[in-house]
């Protein structure tokens, strides 16, 4: 359930265009960092990163004053495509780079490698310095599913070398080295990528796998976005029924002037600071018998023994001015001048006491 707009909100929007905008430019700048950040963690921290990069995404543009549900949805796509493109040059891209280069890192042992691809033939040489069987294990990179290649190292003169067989080009694989004891048992490893493609091959399978990671950030925005509606549309339909049974003041009231707190119908007198509340005339309810203060003019309950406003205290035998919340005709008190209800008995700013024949004759005076 969609709230209806008041007068002005378009204008309201328009007026709050610039921050909104700045919002969704945080959002966004966030999100890339983050994305870049999850190079530098373990994989397994992964899901965790994506629920935090989707909770930016939502949360910041409504800080910022989006909260319409259509416009998050439309933020939602375009925010898919911009970190796509962003994880491909931010983090796959970069990290498959980096973890080429076996030189940046802790080798374990393990150094001078050298790689030669041949028609299918990928032959493999590294010198260790360490003990121990050496072995070298080559698969597709996040193709969990395919089968591991593992082929043992024959010592040289060099170093250890291998050769993989049948290796097929246009995918980037993940090689490492171990180095098992006489329980084969992992002594020493350590693990690099290779692309056995041209440069832009590589960045369109960066791309691809960016699209597959950018999917799931995707799906945790839309569905804490869809959970989100349906609170707010419940809280809206929960917060109309209340108004209608005279339970909260529709929005854009219900609020103290003085200190800006919460006020309930009925309530005379703000629970946090005191001060008298003045409800508007369209907001009266129309069940609730009221009356005039006659010392101020505040409108009070016809029970009421005290003035909230003023404090002027009332005894059964006190004559009253009773508010006609059904008319708005209005009369001139004849000793003061003061603007009062036609039906009124006693002027609340002097006290003159008026009788029938007084309001009748002061009424056709004022339609002359």
């Amino acid at each position: 359930m969609e709230q209806q707009q008041a007068p002005g909100a378009e204008q309201n929007m328009k007026a709050k265009l610039p921050k909104i905008i700045l919002g969704l430019a945080l959002a966004i700048g966030i999100s890339i960092l983050m994305v870049r950040f999850l190079s530098y963690i373990n994989q397994s921290c992964c899901g965790l990163g994506y629920l935090m990069i989707a909770c930016v995404a939502l949360y910041v543009p409504k800080m910022f004053g989006l909260s319409k549900t259509k416009y998050l949805a439309i933020f939602g796509v375009a925010l898919f495509i911009i970190l796509a493109i962003a994880g491909t040059f931010v983090y796959w891209k970069p990290t498959v780079e980096d973890n080429s280069d076996y030189t940046k890192y802790d080798n374990n042992g393990f150094n001078n490698v050298d790689i030669v691809y041949d028609n299918g033939n990928l032959t493999i040489t590294v010198s260790y310095s360490g003990t121990g069987e050496v072995t070298a294990n080559l698969y597709k990179v996040l193709e969990t599913s395919t089968k591991k290649s593992t082929s043992p190292m024959t010592k040289t003169s060099t170093g250890y070398s291998c050769t993989f067989s049948n290796v097929e080009r246009n995918y980037i694989y993940q090689y490492n080295f171990e180095a098992l004891d006489g329980d084969k048992k992992t002594v020493s490893s350590t693990s690099y990528y290779i692309g056995i493609v041209d440069d832009s091959v590589i960045t369109k399978i960066c791309f691809v796998y960016s699209l597959v990671n950018t999917l799931t950030i995707i799906a945790v925005y839309y569905l804490m976005l869809i959970l989100t509606a349906i609170m707010r549309r419940n809280l809206e339909k929960t917060r109309a029924r209340m108004e209608a049974e005279g339970r909260l003041y529709p929005q854009g009231y219900g609020r103290c002037k003085e200190c800006g707190s919460i006020v309930l119908p009925g309530e005379t007198c703000c629970r946090k600071c005191g001060a008298y509340i003045d409800v508007p005339d369209e907001l009266r309810h129309k069940k609730v018998d009221m009356v005039q203060c006659s010392e101020c003019g505040a409108e009070i309950p016809e029970d009421a023994t005290v003035c909230p406003k003023c404090g002027a205290k009332f005894d059964e035998e006190e004559e009253v001015v009773y508010v006609d919340s059904e008319s708005d005709e209005k009369m001139q008190c004849s000793d003061c001048g003061s603007v009062i209800p036609a039906d009124a008995t006693v002027c609340p700013k002097c006290g003159a006491k008026f009788d029938e024949d007084d309001r009748t004759a002061d009424t056709e005076e004022k339609k002359d």
